[in-house]
This record gives structure tokens, C-alpha cells and sequence, in this order.
């Protein structure tokens, strides 16, 4: 009994064991589930700024049973997470603005641990080409500098990569960029062609393009005058002026040529501003020309003519030919007119017939009434005269109509008369004239009236050759009819270039007493130029 109760005991004990041994081996049999890794979407059609068909920035959802890692990215793409823990998350896609000029893809690999990656494509149009500069053209030097210095400039804005080209007298700096704005340095060859050129700089992104056009003069030098008329003497211009230019080179120069009647001092210079004087002997023969030349150091020239004055023939005219006469009967006219539309001009456009010239009317020559006569007395209309004009207020001329003759002036504008038309003397040849005038002052204004002469000729008695001596009109008496003064002076060697100034002297002292421009009012008549001996 004992025996069996034990057996079965045993055999119960196995029976548990051999059920123990199944439940262990079935617990080492239950497997980890496989690694997988999943996205939303695997394949981004983006536009070149990054935008999908809606405009936005793209957006996926990645799932994932394990750590997880990005293995491979574009360097253009960005991801807001390159790795992760098991579970699901919303990734965000950033692609750059495509500026290559082509369109591009790239790939995205996604790896779970112990899986199979999951692969993206992002696909991307490249951004539309475009390119411009801020400046479509340059004015250079003959040494390659703008007019204020230094080199031109320029900024480019593209899209994406540029390069330039242009001619092989142009470089640019730089020669190529990216995307964006980019400021351009041009460094332009000197031109030692002697002829002005024209050259271009083309900015180029794929197939389009902007060009920049240079154009560079020859141009060395810069001097006032391209001819100076000198004196018989060789002591002054024919306009009595000093013997000297400023010369202003871009670089170093020299004196190549010259005629052998003169010298230049000094006869080379560098980049800058030098005055040169000549020094020229006087003139016994026929009157002569020759040139100057100015040479750079890289060939550019300058040439200054130079005439001067001889031994001109004189003309066959009789002493006592007029040359120019000037009786301003126009102006007894105008006043004969205006009497007769207007009563209150009845007696007093004679201002030399009244006590102290008081309540005298006149005409303007330079507006309302009076214009109608400026054709009689303006060279450039018909008439004879030019106005030479110093302390005028404004841009008048300050020439009034009377009786038969001309008041020069206001109370507070200063002005002078200028012969304005040829004398009829033959060409190549001179005379020997006098200047003759009436002249008055308006009352006791402080006037002194003197001659001046433009072109050839030689005052004779005169300050200087160019300028007379000075008439000194006496104070007029204030309870009387104003006097003419009958005022003359010799010009010797004129030619029919000769121009005859009539001023008052305070017109040369405007640096000196800007405030002695008060109450310079003048009178003139009957102005001739006759022929007197040899």
C-alpha cells in the first residue's frame, strides 16, 4: 500500500516536472517584433524656394519601433530632428532657395535600428534666372578713372552664379559671384590709342545677360585755351593778359615741339596742375603761328596754337574815314514816338535840357515799351552794341532811351558799352583811329569813364596798351542844364577784329569797394571811329 501510495507520489512529481519543462521551453520561443520604419510620404515636389504645391513648407509623419537616425540628408535639406525613439513624430522639411541654375533631387535615408532604412526624395526646380547691375555705363579717363578719381564701381544682383566677360582693356573684380548682391571693381587699361574707345563689360547668367558700355577718352590734358593771340612785343596777349596757362595733366609730360620764337617755362610737368609761361620774342616781320605740342607718357597730346602779331599793312582808307558811327538818332525816334501815344513824355525825355536833369522820363531797352527798339541797338539783332555789366542787381541790362542819346545805369547797377560789330578794315591789315564821344554824368555822381580795347592795337597815352587814360567828367551844376564833355583818345594798329569798351573805372574796383557801386549813371552820344595818319 505504502509502495503504491509512493509510485503514485512519483509519478505525480513527473508529471508536474515534464509540465514545468513544457512551460520553460514555450517562454524562450516568444520573439521581439521586426524593426520597421515608416514616413507619410517619401517623395517632396518643391518648388525653387522650398514650397510644396501649396506654398508651404512640407510636412511628413514618421513612425518607428525602435531608436532611429538619419544616415543620409542633401546638404541643402535640413530636417527638424535627425534622430528619434521608438514611437510617432511630425517632421518638418526645409529645402534652400535653389540658386545652381538646375533643377536638383536629392536623397533622405531614414534607419531604424537592426531594420531597413526608408528612402525619401525631395525633388527641386531651380529659381527662375535673373540679373541685373546699377549702373548701365561709364565715362573713364584716358587712365581709366572716373571724372572725380578712382575706378568705376558697380553692384550686380543675381539669382544664382554669374561670371563676367568683357574687353581684354577691362578686368573686373571680382570676375564671378553667387546669388545676391555683389559690388564689381573695373580696372580699365590706359588708352594710348589717341582716339576715344568704347568697350563693354557683360554680366551673364545662363542665358541671360546685362551689359555695362565704358568709354574711355584720349583726352591728357586740360588747359582754358586751345589758342593764345600774342602781342607784336611778345609781352602780353592781344587782349593785354599775361602770358600764361595752367595745364593740368592726368600724367607726367614734356614740351615736344614749339616754335623756335618762343620758350616754355617750364617745359614738363607731373599728373596735377602746372602753369606754364611763355616767353616770347618780339615781332619784326609779318605776323607768325605755330603750335606748342604736350606730350604724356603715354602719347597723348594737347596742341596750344599760337599768333602773334606783325608788321600788318595799313589799310588805303583817307584820314578821316569812318569806320563806325553811332549818331543814336533811333533813340530821337523812339522819344518823337512815344510823345505822340503818351502826353506825359511831352517835354521831358531831353534829360540834358532840364535844370539838373530832374523829372526826366525814359525808356527801358531791355523790356516793355522799349523792346521794340533793342533790333537798333543790340549787335547780335542787327544794332551795334553789346553791354558789358558789373554790379547789376539783376539780369538786366540797365540801358534807357532818351532824346537822341543813351542813359547808362541805375542808382544801384553799373554797366558799360561794347562795340559789338567789325570795323570795315580790310583783312590782313591795320589802321591807325581815334575813339570820340560825348559824355556826361547824371549830376554830381562819381564818374570816371575810361576806354578799354579788346583784340589788336595800342592806345596811345593809355595806362597800358589795352587800357586809355581816365576821363574825369566834371560835377555837373545842379542849377543849370547839364554839359556834354566832347571826350576822345588814338588807338594806334587796329584791325576789323578790334572791340572798344566805354566803362565806368569803378567796374575794376569791385574786389576792392564792393560798396562804390552806388549812383554810376552815365550819358553817351554821337560814339565814332575815324581814320587818322599813319
Amino acid at each position: 500500500m505504502n509502495m503504491y501510495r509512493n509510485f503514485k507520489a512519483l509519478l505525480m512529481c513527473g508529471v508536474i516536472l515534464l509540465s514545468g519543462s513544457s512551460l520553460l521551453v514555450s517562454c524562450d520561443d516568444d520573439k521581439e517584433p521586426e524593426a520597421y520604419i515608416e514616413a507619410s510620404q517619401t517623395i517632396f515636389n518643391l518648388d525653387a524656394e522650398g514650397l510644396d504645391a501649396d506654398g508651404k513648407r512640407p510636412t511628413f509623419e514618421l513612425g518607428c519601433n525602435r531608436d532611429w537616425s538619419v544616415r543620409i540628408c542633401p546638404d541643402w535639406v535640413k530636417l527638424n530632428y535627425t534622430s528619434g525613439c521608438r514611437g510617432r513624430v511630425v517632421m518638418h522639411l526645409t529645402a534652400e532657395p535653389n540658386t545652381t541654375d538646375q533643377n536638383r533631387r536629392g536623397c533622405i535615408e531614414l534607419a531604424a535600428v537592426g531594420g531597413k532604412p526608408e528612402l525619401l526624395y525631395v525633388n527641386q526646380t531651380r529659381l527662375e534666372g535673373d540679373v541685373s547691375a546699377s549702373v548701365s555705363n561709364f565715362n573713364v579717363n584716358m587712365i581709366g578713372n572716373l571724372p572725380n578719381g578712382g575706378n568705376p564701381t558697380f553692384n550686380v544682383t543675381s539669382t544664382y552664379a554669374w561670371s563676367i566677360e568683357s574687353s581684354d582693356w577691362i578686368s573686373a573684380q571680382p570676375p564671378s559671384g553667387q546669388a545676391g548682391t555683389t559690388a564689381v571693381t573695373l580696372h580699365v587699361g590706359i588708352n594710348d590709342t589717341r582716339a576715344t574707345r568704347s568697350g563693354r563689360v557683360t554680366v551673364t547668367i545662363g542665358d541671360k545677360r546685362v551689359d555695362i558700355t565704358i568709354t574711355q577718352d584720349a583726352k591728357g590734358f586740360t588747359v582754358p585755351v586751345d589758342a593764345i593771340d600774342i602781342d607784336i612785343d611778345g609781352t602780353a596777349t592781344s587782349a593785354g593778359q599775361p602770358l600764361v596757362a595752367p595745364v593740368t595733366a592726368l600724367e607726367a609730360w614734356s614740351v615736344t615741339e614749339k616754335p623756335e620764337w618762343l620758350t616754355v617755362t617750364p617745359d614738363n610737368g607731373q599728373p596735377g596742375t602746372t602753369n606754364i609761361t611763355l616767353n616770347v620774342q618780339p615781332n619784326s616781320g609779318d605776323p607768325r603761328a605755330g603750335n606748342i605740342v604736350l606730350t604724356s607718357e603715354h602719347g597723348a597730346i594737347f596742341t596750344l596754337m599760337v599768333l602773334q602779331a606783325g608788321n600788318l599793312p595799313f589799310d588805303n582808307r583817307q584820314v578821316g574815314y569812318s569806320y563806325f558811327w553811332e549818331p543814336f538818332d533811333w533813340c530821337h525816334d523812339a522819344a518823337e514816338e512815344r510823345r505822340k501815344t503818351d502826353p506825359s513824355f511831352a517835354n521831358n525825355m531831353d534829360q540834358m535840357n532840364l535844370i539838373n536833369g530832374s523829372g526826366a522820363k525814359n525808356l527801358n531797352i531791355y523790356d516793355g515799351d522799349g523792346l521794340k527798339y533793342a533790333p537798333y541797338f543790340y549787335a547780335e539783332q542787327g544794332g551795334k552794341w553789346e553791354v558789358v555789366k558789373e554790379y547789376t542787381s539783376d539780369k538786366r541790362d540797365w540801358v534807357f532811351i532818351l532824346d537822341g542819346y543813351l542813359r547808362m545805369g541805375a542808382s544801384s547797377n553799373t554797366v558799360g558799352l561794347k562795340t559789338g560789330v567789325p570795323l570795315d578794315i580790310e583783312n590782313g591789315h591795320c589802321a591807325n583811329v581815334e575813339l570820340s564821344f560825348k559824355g556826361c554824368k547824371n549830376g554830381t555822381d562819381n564818374i570816371v569813364l575810361v576806354v578799354e580795347i579788346e583784340g589788336p592795337g595800342e592806345i596811345v597815352g593809355g595806362q597800358t596798351a589795352k587800357l586809355g587814360p581816365e576821363f574825369k567828367v566834371p560835377n555837373q551844376d545842379k542849377t543849370k542844364k547839364w554839359k556834354w564833355e566832347n571826350l576822345s583818345l588814338t588807338v594806334n594798329k587796329v584791325t576789323s577784329d578790334t572791340r572798344f569798351i566805354i566803362r565806368p573805372t569803378v567796374m575794376d574796383d569791385k574786389d576792392k569797394n564792393p560798396a562804390a557801386k552806388y549812383n554810376r549813371r552815365w550819358l553817351i552820344d554821337e560814339v565814332s571811329i575815324k581814320r587818322v595818319a599813319n
